[in-house]
């Protein structure tokens, strides 16, 4: 029986779908499916999505700051980024030179290969530069200590308060977080009921007093946040009812559209494992940082 529109689950509220036009493109950036693969974005450079998504979306300062560090160390990107930077140095510095010196630009630039630099100088310069190195070093590591130090013990009792609530009430490991790590979305029907602590999680998420002091689990909780948005966006979407009352992915795009009906499979398993991940990190991470049994 065809079906001209997706049902909503109950937990799906209406203004989700005015926020997740821009989650889609959020998650787009590729989250680590369960075969272990980077997931491939189409149309726009995955890079440029990839990071431009974390702002639409409004992620943390800190978020932003540690997708910019990802893509440093990334062996491939820091070094196109590096090229990018010493291209650029090169263009700015030639143009000033030229400027000073009323020559075009080519001229220029000739002019300045052509340069005789001191020895003593090109030493001075070096030596700046292996200072300016460690020197931001300390500055990270001063950062970074004190970014520790202000995380202070009476955070705690308030800390084990919100995680307790999340690992006991709205999301136990027993519950849609189970459901969801093993579940084949692949054309099997579910109850929809199956994944209400999700909608409780996201429900709970728009409290402003709902948060961790502690900056690293704070972290883990934007981040499944946004994973449960698309998550729950997805399967609203991308699901319809059964005769049973059950939802599933219907059977008949496998055959009548393979493509489509992959693509969702895929990516409702992807967002599936990433967020019984940050779920596992918040977990672990909680219990060792609150000393919570």
């Amino acid at each position: 029986m065809a079906l001209n529109r997706p049902v909503r689950l109950c937990r799906i509220r209406p203004n989700l779908f005015d926020q997740s036009e821009t989650v889609t493109e959020v998650s787009r950036r590729g989250v680590r499916g369960r075969n272990g693969r980077q997931a491939r974005l189409k149309g726009e450079s995955w890079v440029v999505e990839w990071f431009l998504g974390g702002i639409r979306e409004n992620m943390s300062k800190a978020q932003i700051r540690k997708r910019l560090l990802n893509i440093w160390h990334d062996p491939v990107l820091s070094k196109v980024v590096a090229a990018g930077i010493i291209g650029l140095l090169t263009i700015v510095g030639t143009l000033a030179y030229g400027y000073f010196s009323r020559l075009s630009l080519i001229p220029a630039f000739l002019s300045l290969l052509n340069l005789q630099v001191p020895i003593w100088l090109i030493g001075i310069s070096l030596i700046s530069i292996v200072l300016l190195r460690y020197l931001f070093r300390f500055l990270l590591k001063t950062k970074s200590a004190r970014k520790t130090v202000e995380y202070s013990p009476e955070f705690i009792p308030l800390d084990t308060v919100v995680f307790n609530q999340i690992r006991e009430k709205l999301l136990p490991a027993s519950g849609t977080i189970q459901f969801i790590r093993n579940f084949n979305f692949a054309g099997f029907s579910f109850e929809s009921e199956r994944l209400d602590d999700l909608g409780n999680f996201e429900y709970e998420c728009q409290n402003p007093n709902f948060g961790f002091m502690h900056p690293k689990l704070e972290e883990f909780r934007q981040t499944i946040k946004v994973l449960i948005r698309e998550f729950e966006h997805l399967i609203a979407l991308k699901t319809f009812p059964t005769e049973s009352g059950r939802q599933t992915i219907p059977k008949e795009w496998e055959i009548e559209n393979p493509k489509e009906f992959w693509a969702v499979v895929k990516r409702i398993h992807e967002l599936s494992a990433a967020i019984c991940l940050n779920y596992d990190e918040l977990v672990n991470s909680g219990r060792r940082i609150l000393k919570v049994i």
